[in-house]
């Protein structure tokens, strides 16, 4: 029988008792994906909408921390993904281990450009940002039952790709978590390779 906590902020379901880490571990990374998500629409707005005041706060402002930004991000995510697997005992399937591939790489790409100033950094990091994005599009689809199944082996994994052991505000799963950070990333290194001098 799985377990169903209703809190305050969120219903969530996990497969098994919560210790007190797990909790404050999914209600903050819950709260960070809510925000990753509303600054992505917002920055997607000051990328390509024609909202003049935002177009220019993003053009002007958030173009000279833009790698910074993005390095942080997907730092921030890793120090998540290592503390679900390494701390709590998650053990990632077949598609979380891809997810995490092409995430741990833009740490080292953003943060070298962001250090030296190289907004070409950027060019790197959009395609492995946009392959991640889509991966944990289809692991996200794949847990809503809105995918077919592609390999996604349980005899060389201890999970299958399938299960959920996570769900916040009703939608937040960790793929959703990381295709949140993908996303963001993906806009936050446009931005920074629009504003190359």
């Amino acid at each position: 029988m799985q377990d169903q906590i209703d809190t305050t902020f969120a219903l969530v379901y996990t497969p098994h008792q919560m210790s007190t880490i797990e909790l404050v571990t999914n209600q903050t990374l819950a709260i960070l994906t809510v925000a990753t998500q509303v600054a992505s629409i917002l920055l997607f707005i000051g990328l390509f909408g024609t909202l003049k005041p935002l177009r220019h706060f993003v053009h002007t402002f958030v173009a000279r921390f833009a790698l910074w930004g993005a390095f942080a991000l997907t730092a921030g995510a890793v120090v998540g993904s290592l503390l679900y697997s390494e701390v709590i005992g998650f053990d990632p399937c077949i598609l979380c281990w891809w997810q995490r591939i092409f995430m741990y790489p833009l740490v080292l790409i953003t943060g070298i450009g962001a250090f030296r100033g190289d907004r070409t950094a950027a060019l790197y990091g959009i395609p492995l940002a946009t392959l991640g994005a889509l991966i944990a599009l289809y692991h996200y689809l794949l847990q809503n039952n809105a995918a077919p199944a592609l390999a996604c082996s349980v005899e060389s994994f201890a999970v299958s790709c399938s299960q959920t052991q996570i769900l916040l505000y009703g939608y937040i799963t960790i793929p959703m978590m990381a295709l949140s950070v993908f996303v963001l990333a993906i806009l936050l290194l446009i931005l920074a390779y629009r504003s190359k001098k």
